[in-house]
This record gives structure tokens, sequence and C-alpha cells, in this order.
């Protein structure tokens, strides 16, 4: 009788709660290797500030994805979904359990379902931002409303209620980075099969 091998394993969870140990601890017993999902642990001499294990402390475990940028780069969580997707594809090509370990909710998200990531417009966020600076953040929120009702419904369940029915509140100082953000491109979730 054999016995189902499990490909990826991600562990999650708050600062402080021992996924580092935890992923240490499977890797060893599952003959895996540890992928990064902590963006910050993503950058080169980023070390005290972000629990990054020391190489000592690794016991002789391989790690992925850990100092792969200088401070300077802005974190990019499509250019990490390429570089994790890649890794865990290559490790499970390799028959290796790949152990999937951070803090960053949206980066484990990004390696393991099918979320895709529109690519940004410098020119058009620079000028919805120069527009926000103009005008009250409710006219571009009800242009988020117009052409993206559902954005829009996900960030009014997301936060404390303010107006009611389907049209969007009339004062919301809190949201104005997410109309934007939002207005200028979307994503779409789905399972994506490992």
């Amino acid at each position: 009788m054999s016995r189902a091998v499990t490909q990826v394993v991600a562990v999650v969870g708050p600062t402080g709660a021992g996924k580092s140990a935890l992923a240490l601890d499977l890797a060893l017993e599952l003959g895996g290797e540890i992928i990064n999902a902590d963006s910050m642990q993503l950058y080169r001499g980023m070390d005290i500030g972000t629990a990054k294990v020391p190489i000592a402390e690794r016991r002789g475990i391989r790690h992925h994805l850990l100092d792969v940028w200088d401070v300077t780069h802005t974190a990019d969580v499509a250019a990490y979904q390429r570089h994790a997707r890649a890794v865990v594809d290559e490790l499970v090509g390799r028959g290796v359990v790949a152990v999937l370990v951070g803090g960053s909710g949206l980066y484990i998200r990004a390696a393991l379902d099918a979320l895709d990531f529109p690519g940004t417009d410098p020119a058009l966020r620079a000028r919805l931002e120069a527009e926000l600076a103009e005008v009250v953040p409710n006219r571009l929120h009800a242009r988020l409303a117009q052409r993206d009702p559902e954005s829009c419904g996900l960030w009014r369940s997301s936060s404390s209620p303010v107006g009611s029915g389907p049209s969007c509140p009339d004062t919301v100082p809190s949201m104005t980075p997410f109309c934007s953000a939002s207005i200028a491109k979307t994503s779409t979730t789905e399972s994506r099969p490992v």
C-alpha cells in the first residue's frame, strides 16, 4: 500500500508563532526544502528586524527566496509569484516537498492560488494620484463603483460600514489609497493546481 505524498506544505501564522521552527522540523521530517514567503526576508541585509533564520540554524536545509533583492528594490508580489512558483515547480519536479513559510498572506496566496496581477501603469497611477490630491476621495470612489462594483462592495464589507445600499458611501476618508489602486487595476482569484 503506497502512502500519498504531499507536494507543498504551507506554514502560516502571526509573528512570533514559531513558523520557522515548524518549517525546519517539517522539512527535516518530509525531506523538503523551504521557500520563504515573508516579504521582508526577500531583502538582503534585513536579518535582524525580520527574524530571518541565520544560516547556522538552518539545519542544513536548503532555503529559497531569501536575500533576493537589495533594500532599494520595491517589493513586487507579481515578481515574487513568478519566482515562488518556479521554485515550487522545480522542487515538485525533483520529488522534493516544498515547505512554504511566512507571515505575508498575500505572498502565500500568490504562490499557491491562481491570482492574476495585472501590470501597472505608472502614468495612470500618477494621474489618479494627482486627481485625488485635487478632489475629495468620493469622486474616485464613485468612479470605482461605476467601473468595478464588486471591488467597491468588497471594500465596504471589509471596513466599518458608511452609508447603506448598493451605492458608495458619501464620505470615505480611509479608503483613499484603495480607490486609486483599484481603479487602475483589479485581480482575480481561482484555485491553482500544483
